[in-house]
Formats: structure tokens, sequence, C-alpha cells
């Protein structure tokens, strides 16, 4: 994957594609992370007939580090760059595919972009409003760390711990993209997320009424799996949540295979 540089906000993003046409299927890394986590989604030949699309938030992988983090280190700065992209790449009718904190950007841009077709997240926790945290997430050390602007080596091993399976090692698009990414993009999602300002997507998905996936990693360490089955069924794809054995937070790399499918069976089904 080598990405073109495109100016979106004012700032200059990284943004990855296998091709500049066909039905286009956006991805959304989460915080922290890169559009290198989902190498092995461009490398699927079952998934190589689709226009694939990803990027580099601001402040990650080879986007541009911004001069304003307290504005464009945000979901906001984060939501509106989503939506200029897919204007600029006339994009806006895609499939979105969003990964923790991708999936709430997603999510939240929704009501800007009417002709989306489907969205699925994984890792991701959809909230209400208020939002309920301690219900979604499990109680781990790494969650004080997601928020965290300088990490140890220490720290820095354990968020990476924390998002795959217990046990595992993680991946280097994993460990990698945690070293590069501007340390002040933690620092400043977590107090914008803190701040109240957050969207009610329960809400959003009603309104919206498109075609919606939760996958979910059996073994994820972060988001609560009690919270995801509780969520109402009738916003579902086949209204149920789709569970993977043997994943955690970062299923799309750690069990590839599987997670390609669920997402080739999406796609195939609503369009």
């Amino acid at each position: 994957m080598s990405p073109s540089n495109i100016n979106v906000g004012g700032l200059k993003i990284a943004v990855y594609q296998n091709k500049e046409h066909g039905l286009p299927i956006i991805f959304v890394h989460g915080n922290s992370l890169s559009a290198l986590t989902f190498t092995h989604q461009f490398s699927d030949p079952a998934l190589n007939g689709f226009r694939l699309i990803a990027f580099d938030l601001p402040g990650h992988g080879n986007s541009e580090r911004s001069s304003n983090p307290a504005q464009d280190y945000s979901p906001a700065t984060f939501i509106k760059i989503l939506i200029e992209l897919c204007h600029k790449l006339n994009v806006a009718d895609a499939i979105f595919v969003g990964h923790s904190l991708g999936g709430h950007v997603a999510l939240d841009a929704l009501d800007h972009l009417p002709n989306a077709r489907g969205i699925v997240t994984f890792g991701t926790t959809p909230l209400a409003n208020p939002p309920r945290l301690d219900l979604a997430f499990l109680p781990n050390p790494a969650l004080n760390l997601i928020f965290k602007p300088e990490l140890t080596s220490q720290e820095g091993q354990i968020l990476e711990a924390a998002l795959v399976s217990k046990g595992t090692v993680a991946p280097v698009e994993i460990s990698n993209s945690i070293r590069n990414v501007d340390p002040l993009v933690r620092h400043y999602i977590g107090q914008a997320l803190t701040s109240g300002s957050t969207l009610d997507e329960l809400a959003i998905l009603y309104r919206r009424k498109i075609p919606y996936a939760i996958v979910h990693g059996q073994d994820d360490q972060l988001v609560n799996s009690q919270y995801l089955m509780q969520l109402p069924k009738d916003l579902l794809w086949h209204g149920k949540i789709h569970v993977e054995k043997g994943a955690g937070h970062s299923l799309q790399i750690e069990k590839p295979l599987q997670f390609n499918k669920v997402l080739l069976t999406f796609i195939n089904e609503i369009v």
C-alpha cells in the first residue's frame, strides 16, 4: 500500500486506493493506528474487485501532523475529514468499514452522507446520549493509556497487547502505527470525548435506516460483549452481532480471512 496526498480540511491526508473505479469501500482506522491496519483487506483477491479506500487520520500514519492539534485532533474534525474526502473522491455512496474510534467516526458522519449504502464496525461500541462508557468497555489498564500522550516503552507494549487477543503478539501494523502517531492525538481525543459532546449514534442509525453490521472479536479485551448484545436488534444486519472466535479488538488483522468473508457477504447482500 502506497499513499497519495490529498488536501482535506487544510491538511495533507495520506490516501490509499487499489483502483479509481468500482463500488467504493472506505476503511477508517482506530485511535493511534493507521490505514496500514487494513493491509489484509487490500491484499485479498475476493475484495479487490471493489474500489478499496483507506486513509490516515490527521496526526496518524503518513498524514500531516497538525500545528493546531486542539482543533484538528478531535472526533469532530475527523468526521469532517471523512465527509470532505468522500466528496473529493466522489465516493459518498460508499460502504463504510470502521475500526474502534474509526467506527464512531463513520457512524457520526452518516447524517452528512445521505447516499451511504451501509456500514460495518468492529471494536466499536455504538453509543447513545449520554454515553454509558462504564457499560460499553471492560476494565483494562490500557484504557488509561488510550488518551495518554507520551507512552513509556512498557506502556506502549500494554496498549499494543490490549488491541489483540490476550497472550498474542501485536502485529507490526499495530506496533508501528502506535510508535508513529503524534502523541498529542491521544491527549486531544481524550479531551473531546470527556467533554460530553458525543453524538447519539443509536439515534443516527434509526434516522438513517441503512444496513449496519457489527463484527466482534470474541476475545476483545476492551469492548464489553454484553453491551453489544443488548443493542436493539432491529438496527443490526441479520438482527445479531457477528462474533468471530480467536480474535480480539483488531480482528481485521488477527483473523482476516474470517473478517473478509463476513464483509464480502455483507457487501454482496446489500448492493
